[in-house]
């Protein structure tokens, strides 16, 4: 089912027409979907368009979008009949863009109003840069609290490179701060072929120039429904849920397009290997420590273990997991250990992240609470 406004499209074709679109797929969110779309359309750039793919969410979602569509011509809404997964529907989402720059905006997060206006202007100053980056910030409902990233970043703009791939790797900028042109869509490939944005990231710095800025313009929010959301019974879509699992997928995804062809000498291929084989340990140790062991799933130490010693884990490493894993089994330390191990990740988590009402945050807090009332109760 497709939802359009009166305007055609080829009246948003005109001149004065969207030079950017922001892909926003979604299901089954229908009031953080509408607080997405409100920040796009609150965004001081105007050449916009914001399509919403619809995994055939069967909910209040298209009464949402037919609102929204009505009052702004810039938005488009498509529904599709059947569940189509994911990440099927990114690259759906992808696949119909038809501007010369696109945006991946998850339904769940927001912009702050001069992304767009940002990079454009940055984008249009450097056309060596095939896409754009600003930092992000981490709005926490669960700790609650706020954490700022990529701090590593000064602005610029930087070439493809060994090093400059092996940063994206250890501090990647999340695709919902990202502005891309559209050549990156045809060189990188789909972005289901990769579990995480990261991955995504790091393959195209490994292909092209980009222009980091080190403003922050973009929220992800984390709530008990979040993709890295530790609990399945909270998720629409419980195959989703970041397992250890997640982490081997991510190592294996990423290493064969960055390792491949002639770009970069055997040094720089054994620098980008290290890097990542480095990062799928900590992977490895953080997924279970501080999401799978907490939720009482010591079955995933299992996979761990599968590629521990390739993975590069020594033996004490490997002896402690075993032992845990033979813990895990006996009801009654299972129960003890995800407790403690609970009280454990909540304090590691909460040193991380700055609290709502610390003097730099109010602000934001005010913004991103301001734009959840401008979107109406789900009933």
């Amino acid at each position: 089912m497709d939802r359009r406004t009166v305007a055609g499209e080829e009246d948003l074709r005109l001149s004065e027409g969207p030079r950017v679109t922001v892909c926003i797929p979604t299901f089954r969110r229908p009031r953080m979907l509408e607080r997405a779309v409100r920040s796009v359309l609150g965004q001081t750039y105007a050449q916009l368009r914001v399509a919403v793919y619809d995994n055939a969410s069967g909910d209040e979602t298209a009464a949402v979008m037919e609102r929204l569509c009505r009052a702004d011509a810039r938005v488009e809404y498509h529904a599709h009949e059947k569940n189509i997964g994911a990440g099927a529907n990114f690259d759906f989402a992808m696949a119909h863009v038809w501007t010369p720059f696109f945006s991946l905006l998850s339904d769940d997060d927001l912009l702050l109003p001069g992304f767009l206006e940002e990079a454009m202007s940055a984008l249009d100053a450097h056309p060596e840069a095939a896409f754009f980056c600003s930092r992000i910030i981490i709005y926490s409902e669960i700790v609650p609290g706020i954490r700022r990233r990529q701090h590593s970043w000064p602005a610029g703009v930087y070439a493809p490179g060994a090093e400059v791939t092996c940063r994206m790797l250890r501090d990647n900028f999340a695709n919902t701060g990202v502005v891309f042109r559209e050549e990156v869509r045809e060189s990188v490939g789909s972005f289901s072929r990769f579990p995480t944005d990261r991955d995504y990231m790091a393959v195209a710095a490994s292909k092209h120039s980009f222009v980091v800025s080190e403003r922050e313009h973009a929220v992800f929010i984390v709530h008990a429904g979040s993709f890295t959301a530790a609990d399945p019974s909270k998720l629409e879509e419980p195959e989703r849920l970041v397992s250890v699992r997640f982490a081997r997928d991510s190592l294996f995804s990423s290493i064969p397009p960055l390792l491949a062809g002639d770009c970069f000498s055997s040094d720089d291929k054994t620098a980008i290997f290290q890097t990542a084989m480095q990062l799928a340990r900590g992977d490895t140790l953080y997924l279970l420590l501080i999401k799978a062991l907490p939720a009482g799933r010591f079955s995933e130490i299992d996979e761990a273990l599968v590629l521990a010693r390739w993975m590069g884990f020594g033996l004490s490493m490997r002896v402690f997991l075993r032992l845990l894993r033979a813990a895990g089994r006996v009801p009654i330390l299972r129960r003890w250990m995800a407790r403690a191990l609970g009280v454990v990740a909540t304090m590691a988590t909460k040193r991380l992240y700055e609290p709502f009402d610390a003097p730099r945050n109010r602000e934001l807090v005010a913004f991103v609470e301001a734009m959840t009332r401008a979107a109406p109760a789900e009933s």
